[in-house]
């Protein structure tokens, strides 16, 4: 095969000469140094020298002007040799235009000063330039001063214009000393800008000093928050809620554990009836593959019957401490009313108030209970159906009597979780400690919330801000006092009798998918995923994807208000307004700005709404819904397109009943419990719950 050599033309040699790193720096050096040159003629001449002093002033003029043509006609040589490396395009650019501009005029209004001032004077003392001073004097003056402004701003912009280009290579050096793999991705990309036909093509050289610029800027998931319609007010919103993107990757390479055999199913039962206790040594060992559940083997036979004991029998009498009794706690999941709906707790429009009435407040004990029962984890899992009922009870006890972030939005985030992790493309890549542990990832997410969002401790500075470094504060608050209360008592451990390894690999599940509720993740979030997924990497999902999977389904069930049917949605949407309120006037006392839709004299909900779906939840909806499959865009993205054409058709009369109540002023108060009313008050002060006492 022969090969025909590329012979670079003359203007392509210069423009690479301009792009190398010295002769960039070499340009910086002189950019400083006129700017120093600059200053010393602006401040200099009115302090060293006398009005009356004409002579030396005319020196010192003369020497600085020469000083400064010099600089200026290096610059215009390098304006024309850049300008003739890049073509008209080089002039496209705003900055290089404006640049030149500045240049231009600074030498043009330089020779009128030397030519006026230099030239033409004469001695101050002949009677014949009286006149002439007398009507020149002012204007030239003025016109100095306009020559000095010129050339500061021809130095700051020569400046900041070689400091940015300089940029890549800065930093392209600092990942090559460090030995990241970006390093090479630059590589290639400077390869590709000085190869034909990309060298020659100023569109596609732009194109790659773009892809250059995010990548060694860290904005490679920023969202513009600033451009398109967005309203002020959904901007102030977006801004205090912390959507913004986040260079944060607390994924990490590898592969993912297969699930149990049927020997280690058994040898961990075994373990379960205290043969072997967490943390010791019981010789099993672990594999190591991807797509475990696929991989998986099937569960053992099991007996019916035997399931069916397995789940009750520890509830039937009091734990040997003498503890109260959870018998009550089958018969409420097995009686008709929880029965008849628990039958359609695997779909979607699933009616939590309702589920909630009918379980007597307990939403998260039975949905959790049920979803781990149907799904059969216990078949593979040596689940304490007694330890996990103790901690479901304590978990809903510390959930916080507050509008939205209460225990019946942790059951239906738990509701949501399990219905998006039994989606096929997803479902295929999940072990069985994965499923167990997003369920109750999903039902602790949110665990003794205060009712107030992280910006208001961060801005109210609470202990709670101060201890999380303002860094996903209430996210790590619900992981950290969550799983405090597992640890609290041998009888609420959920994971009694898993190995080391599965409980390792639960608890860094559980934390990462509920660090990703944190709203800053959302637009990071989406769009590694949108990049993935395009990449066909879920096809065959390293650890890393798997955990962007699990953490996309949290999410999407935290944030699915407005994908609910109208009559779900409309009720959550009027709950979550409330506690927005709740905040703002919290805010109010505290003596804060209040937050944007946080006034309930002020706010348009249906605009709040509008704009929260339009520009968050529409297009995470699309994208998701789009990967899970035609099904899920049916149900889920319909839903959110008709809700939002409802808000924008109704507006706020579209809350009906529920409107006079979220626009009625309360009489001021310091509620109970929240950051505002006492510090520590709602965070980190109280106890952690224990079990219940009785068996109402």
């Amino acid at each position: 095969m022969s090969t025909t050599k590329h012979k670079m033309s003359r203007r392509t040699r210069l423009r690479l000469f301009f792009e190398q790193q010295k002769v960039e720096l070499v340009t910086v050096v002189v950019v400083v140094v006129y700017m120093f040159i600059i200053i010393i003629d602006i401040v200099v001449p009115d302090i060293a020298f006398d009005e009356c002093d004409y002579q030396l002033r005319d020196t010192w003029g003369q020497v600085f002007w020469a000083i400064d043509m010099g600089f200026l006609v290096v610059f215009l040589i390098e304006l024309a040799l850049r300008t003739y490396a890049g073509g008209l395009e080089y002039l496209k650019d705003l900055y290089n235009l404006i640049d030149a501009i500045i240049i231009l005029a600074a030498f043009s209004i330089s020779l009128a000063v030397f030519d006026q001032t230099y030239t033409n004077s004469c001695d101050p003392n002949d009677p014949s330039c009286a006149d002439d001073d007398d009507n020149n004097t002012q204007s030239l003056a003025r016109l100095v001063r306009v020559v000095r402004i010129f050339r500061l701003i021809t130095a700051v912009s020569k400046f900041q214009k070689t400091r940015k280009n300089t940029e890549v290579t800065r930093k392209k050096a600092k990942y090559k000393k460090t030995g990241s793999p970006i390093e090479r991705v630059l590589d290639i990309l400077l390869k590709l800008r000085r190869t034909p036909p990309f060298v020659d093509i100023a569109v596609d050289r732009e194109n790659i000093n773009f892809i250059m610029d995010v990548i060694i800027s860290d904005s490679l998931y920023a969202v513009n928050l600033q451009g398109g319609s967005l309203s002020k007010d959904m901007a102030g919103f977006l801004s205090n809620t912390g959507v913004v993107s986040s260079g944060n990757d607390d994924s990490s390479g590898g592969k993912r554990r297969k699930s149990l055999t049927r020997g280690e199913i058994s040898m961990a039962r075994e373990d379960s009836e205290g043969a072997s206790p967490k943390g010791k040594k019981s010789g099993r060992k672990t594999a190591t593959k991807d797509n475990e559940a696929a991989a998986a083997p099937p569960p053992p036979p099991i007996n019916p019957a035997a399931r069916a004991h397995r789940r009750k029998s520890q509830f039937v009498a009091n734990p040997a401490g003498g503890g109260p009794s959870l018998v009550w706690v089958d018969r409420l999941i097995e009686g008709d009313p929880v029965a008849k709906l628990l039958e359609n707790a695997q779909k979607w429009d699933f009616d939590m108030f309702e589920f909630n009435k009918v379980t007597q407040g307990h939403p998260i004990v039975c949905m959790v209970l049920h979803q781990v029962k149907v799904n059969n984890l216990d078949d593979y899992l040596p689940i304490n159906f007694a330890n996990l009922t103790r901690y479901l009870l304590s978990l809903e006890d510390g959930y916080k009597d507050v509008p939205f972030h209460n225990k019946l939005h942790g059951a239906d985030a738990a509701h949501g979780m399990t219905f998006f992790m039994m989606q096929p493309k997803v479902t295929a890549h999940l072990s069985k400690v994965d499923l167990y542990a997003c369920i109750l990832a999903a039902a602790m997410h949110d665990f003794e919330h205060p009712g107030v969002n992280n910006a208001f401790l961060v801005n109210s500075r609470h202990e709670t801000a101060l201890l999380y470094n303002d860094q996903s504060v209430l996210e790590s608050f619900h992981v950290s006092r969550a799983w405090k209360l597992l640890l609290s008592a041998p009888n609420l451990d959920v994971f009694e009798g898993f190995t080391q390894d599965q409980y390792r690999d639960a608890r860094a599940t559980m934390i990462h998918t509920i660090l990703g509720t944190d709203m800053k993740f959302h637009f990071d979030h989406l769009t590694k995923f949108k990049t993935r997924a395009n990449a066909n990497a879920f096809d065959e999902p390293e650890k890393k994807d798997v955990w962007l999977l699990l953490a996309m389904c949290l999410h999407a069930a935290d944030v699915s208000n407005p994908a609910k049917p109208w009559n779900l949605s409309m009720q959550w949407t009027a709950r979550v307004m409330e506690e927005f309120f709740q905040q703002g006037e919290q805010e109010t006392e505290e003596g804060l700005t209040v937050s944007a839709f946080m006034d309930r004299a002020t706010t348009n909900i249906a605009k709040c709404q509008v704009g929260f779906i339009n520009f968050l939840i529409k297009p995470f909806f699309e994208e998701w819904t789009n990967f899970l499959g035609d099904e899920c865009v049916k149900t889920l993205f319909s839903n959110v397109e008709s809700n939002v054409a409802v808000w924008e058709k109704e507006g706020e009369e579209a809350l009906g009943d529920k409107l006079a109540a979220l626009k009625t002023i309360p009489a001021p108060k310091s509620p109970t419990g929240a950051p505002g009313a006492a510090p520590g008050a709602a965070l980190g002060a109280s106890p952690a719950p224990t079990a219940p006492t009785s068996s109402t």
